[in-house]
């Protein structure tokens, strides 16, 4: 429940692999009745379901079905696909044409005049908006049980951009652990790859002294800083 989403759901989900390389394999099923804000119009989601059955790395298989009524027009969303291949959809009760869907939703008003045509596989940026929504939403419900589940202080998901313009190129993942009152060890990996990794070790030296050491897999490099508070 935040700012864009209001969604409930089960989780069944378990987590196999190397803290280096996890993989989870499972299932998120949103019930119907949620709502999801998108691009400024409110839907409700009639079906949602995540499956993570991907070996080899974190790429749920997403089916989405989610309607919204803009200036008394039905229109429906469907999302389906991984988060690198989602595939979005548009429709409505009153049969009209993919554009006139996308002027409603963009702009409240039915379209005027002629308008651009998709090209065969082009990914609108309506498409790129829907997989970068529901991936984040989907992080957050598996951040969160996870981190319950398997007592981690700290546990994100966090979906990448693709560096070749895609919607989603991968994830980040993050697991925090308090080993003591004054120690806290956090490590952050891309699990595509091995040698991407980040560990931050945070020692409260006291109430405004914390040293930092951090080792950075990629660039090969140690950093110690020293953090001091001071209020004014």
């Amino acid at each position: 429940n935040n700012n864009v989403a209001n969604l409930r759901g089960g989780v069944d989900l378990f987590v196999r692999g190397t803290l280096a390389n996890p993989v989870l394999f499972g299932q998120v099923e949103l019930e119907p009745g949620g709502r999801l804000v998108y691009s400024d119009n409110e839907y409700e989601v009639e079906r949602g379901l995540l499956t993570f059955n991907n070996p080899n790395r974190i790429d749920p298989v997403i089916d989405l079905v989610a309607r919204t009524e803009v200036r008394n027009y039905g229109i429906t969303l469907t999302l389906a696909g991984t988060l690198e291949r989602l595939n979005a959809q548009f429709s409505s009760d009153e049969g009209l044409a993919d554009l006139e869907i996308l002027a409603l939703l963009a702009t409240g008003q039915e379209l005027q005049g002629q308008g651009r045509l998709r090209a065969p596989g082009e990914r609108t940026e309506s498409d790129v908006h829907a997989s970068q929504l529901l991936a984040s939403q989907a992080a957050s419900l598996v951040s969160t049980r996870v981190g319950t589940l398997f007592g981690f202080d700290r546990f994100r998901i966090d979906p990448q951009p693709s560096p070749s313009g895609g919607a989603i190129g991968g994830v980040r993942l993050t697991v925090g652990k308090r080993i003591s009152r004054d120690l806290f060890v956090t490590y952050t990996t891309n699990p595509s790859s091995s040698e991407e990794y980040l560990v931050r070790v945070e020692w409260q030296l006291s109430d405004k002294v914390l040293l930092v050491l951090t080792r950075d897999g990629k660039a090969d490099t140690f950093a110690l800083d020293a953090e001091w508070e001071k209020r004014f």
